[in-house]
C-alpha cells in the first residue's frame, strides 16, 4: 500500500492506500498470535509474544529515519522505498515461513483445565 501511496496524485489517491494499509494491518496480529502459539511450547509463548510486540516499538523508533529518506528521495520516493522493502520482506515470509500443524504444541496432560474438559466430554458421551 505504501507503493500505491507513492504514485498517488491527489488527496483521494493518497487516502485510500493509507486507509487500506490500516485496515489490512488490523488483520495481522490474530494470525501472528496463532502462529506463535503453534511454533513455541507453552512455557515460551509469553516471551515469543513479547518479542513480536517489540517489533512494533522498534518500527516506530526506526520510522524517525524516514525524515532522512524524505530529504534524500522526497516523500514519494520514501513511500516507494519503504513499500518495496515491505514487499520483499513479505515475499520472503511467503517463501520461507512454513505454517506448522494446528495445535502442534498443545498437550492436554500439561493443562489441567483442558484435561478436565476432555474427561468430562468423554463421560458425557457414555
Amino acid at each position: 500500500m505504501n507503493v500505491l501511496a507513492a504514485v498517488g496524485h491527489s488527496f483521494v489517491g493518497e487516502m485510500f492506500p493509507r486507509m487500506f494499509l490500516g485496515f489490512f494491518e488490523a488483520f495481522c496480529s490474530p494470525p501472528a498470535y496463532g502462529l506463535i502459539a503453534d511454533y513455541f511450547p507453552k512455557d515460551m509463548i509469553a516471551s515469543a509474544n513479547s518479542f513480536y510486540i517489540l517489533g512494533f516499538y522498534f518500527g516506530q523508533a526506526l520510522s524517525s529515519f524516514s525524515t532522512i529518506f524524505i530529504d534524500w528521495f522526497g516523500w514519494k520516493g520514501t513511500f516507494a522505498f519503504i513499500g518495496s522493502v515491505g514487499v520483499l520482506v513479505g515475499l520472503a515470509g511467503i517463501l520461507f515461513i512454513v505454517e506448522p500443524p494446528r495445535g502442534k504444541q498443545d498437550n492436554l496432560k500439561k493443562s489441567s483445565f483442558l484435561a478436565t474438559a476432555a474427561k468430562q466430554a468423554k463421560r458425557s458421551r457414555i
